[in-house]
């Protein structure tokens, strides 16, 4: 499932979209193959129920619209923030509500 002309991009909710062979697929989510082994390499994108839409072997050398488009799709999705203290628990057994300070306020 490797095509050359696609396009990916956010539609007006704010959810990824592929236009492949003119058919326009909502939403998508794109994931990489091997994010451990090989993070550079080889990414997927997936229609809603988690079939394979789109393979992509080697994605940072796609075309720089292109390659924009899946980076950005992967990094909104691979979202981690860093915990850098933990101003509060609100009890020390489950469920519990945390209040945590991260890298990104």
């Amino acid at each position: 499932m490797n095509h050359a002309a696609f396009e990916l991009s956010l539609n007006s909710q704010g959810h990824w979209q592929l236009r492949l062979d003119e058919v326009l697929h909502q939403p998508v989510v794109v994931v990489r193959a091997f994010p451990i082994g090989a993070p550079d390499e080889a990414v997927s994108v997936l229609d809603a129920d988690g079939h394979e839409l789109l393979w992509i072997p080697q994605p940072l050398t796609l075309p720089a619209h292109q390659k924009q488009a899946v980076l950005a799709a992967l990094q909104a999705r691979e979202f981690m923030p860093e915990i850098q203290r933990v101003e509060s628990v609100s009890s020390f057994s489950t469920p519990s509500t945390w209040t945590v300070q991260t890298h990104r306020g």
